[in-house]
């Protein structure tokens, strides 16, 4: 079952011309996915980060997914900051299809929580050698950026919610005539 979505992917860096180079990159890549056809795609120049030397960039991809499987790998590669299922409205799956995809899911996450945990020891460990030297550790002002980043983040992922019930509202009332 073909299953049709859009997500947003953001990047954050700099300086801008990476951070674009990156994104377009990371498009190009997308558009390979094994089962992943893309219809549409929209890239937005990097924009600089309010108060701080840092760009960011997003794009809108619409694809197609050959099967559920290849849209949950994609979103695990790309880690999009929202997405949506346009089609169908309705997904069937199979028990065995869903215990694969839930063993997928926290094989994953045991992965990515694995990772962190590391970093915060390590971060936390090199934070404090710093703080016994008397200086600073970047991660107390990193904290307060992550913040606006978030909340920035926040406002795209609203604002592209808002578009797509506009679009689900239009293609229902164009189904409904």
């Amino acid at each position: 079952m073909k299953i049709k979505a859009s997500v947003i992917i953001e990047i954050m860096g700099r300086p801008a011309s990476h951070v674009e180079e990156a994104m377009s990159k990371l498009v190009e890549t997308f558009e390979k996915e094994p089962g992943i056809k893309v219809l549409k795609k929209d890239i937005k120049k990097a924009k600089q980060v309010q108060d701080k030397d840092l760009f960011t960039t997003f794009s809108e991809i619409e694809f197609e997914a050959e099967n559920i499987k290849n849209l949950f790998m994609t979103v695990f590669r790309y880690m999009p900051s929202h997405i949506d299922i346009i089609s169908p409205e309705e997904i069937k799956i199979k028990n065995h299809e869903l215990g694969e995809f839930a063993s997928n899911l926290v094989r994953i996450l045991h992965k990515y929580d694995e990772l962190v945990k590391r970093a915060v020891v390590e971060r936390n460990i090199l934070a404090e050698q710093l703080r016994k030297q008397g200086k600073t550790p970047v991660t107390d002002n990193l904290e307060s950026c992550l913040a606006k980043q978030a909340k920035n983040s926040e406002k795209k992922v609203k604002k592209a919610r808002k578009k797509t019930d506009k679009s689900k509202k239009a293609r229902k009332k164009s189904k409904s005539r």
